[in-house]
């Protein structure tokens, strides 16, 4: 038994090692955006694909505008590209949400490449229209892109919260802006934060919506006093939408 155990050590050394030697580092990208620097965690070819080609310019350009020192939420952060980059280009604070467990870990991992971890905090559960113990369908791939989708096999327990609840936890500080893009499950979203679209803390918002949620979603956000400043359609009929506060 002890010899079994000294091998397994053995083993365990060599992978830790090499991974420090090759794989840590040659599994790396550095991407130059808007003269920011990225470093990205390379797990796949969707990943390295992300890496490399996968931006939207609208959202970047709207981050762009951003003043120093705010607080910024990326809702669906995936990769976390977009906080990581806000942080670097603004001198501001993110808070990013990931439901899906494997683009959790993979955020996380690209937030301490770039060592941002004081900056940018990422947080591993559902915004839903309800505060809750929910179960999520899992995805088996980083980074793709994944509807939270509710089923009751009980195998990927997860936190669900309210953003009218998420405001108010101790420690979460309220959005200036805020990034939503969570594949076709925005109204859901919405619904849980009747209070917190009121706050005029909040100055813009840039959201990606579904062609059939549209008309509610716009209506709810003319009703809190945003004004819909700009379309950016997309190839599979949904779109981009930046909302402004008009007062």
């Amino acid at each position: 038994m002890f010899v079994y155990k000294r091998v397994i050590l053995i083993i365990l050394f060599f992978k830790k090692f090499l991974n420090f030697l090759f794989f840590d580092n040659f599994l790396k990208f550095k991407k130059v955006i808007n003269k920011i620097s990225i470093i990205f965690s390379i797990k796949n070819k969707l990943t390295l694909d992300r890496a490399i080609f996968y931006y939207e310019k609208e959202t970047l350009d709207w981050i762009n505008g951003f003043e120093e020192n705010k607080i910024f939420w990326d809702i669906g952060s995936c990769t976390c590209v977009y906080s990581i980059y806000a942080v670097k280009k603004n001198n501001i604070r993110t808070f990013a949400f990931e439901a899906d467990y494997l683009n959790f870990l993979l955020g996380k991992e690209n937030i301490k490449l770039n060592k941002e971890e004081k900056n940018c905090s990422i947080f591993n559960f559902l915004i839903g229209s309800k505060t809750s113990l929910v179960n999520l369908k899992t995805n088996s791939d980083f980074g793709l892109s994944f509807q939270p989708k509710k089923n009751l096999s009980y195998d990927n327990p997860t936190l669900s919260f309210r953003l009218d609840d998420l405001m108010n936890l101790e420690g979460m500080q309220f959005p200036n802006y805020i990034k939503i893009d969570v594949e076709r499950s925005e109204t859901d979203l919405i619904k849980g934060g009747k209070n917190f679209f009121k706050n005029k803390i909040l100055n813009s918002i840039m959201i990606e919506i579904s062609k059939k949620n549209f008309r509610k979603i716009n209506y709810f956000f003319y009703k809190n006093n945003f004004v819909l400043n700009k379309k950016f359609a997309q190839s599979n009929g949904d779109a981009n939408y930046l909302y402004l506060r008009s007062n």
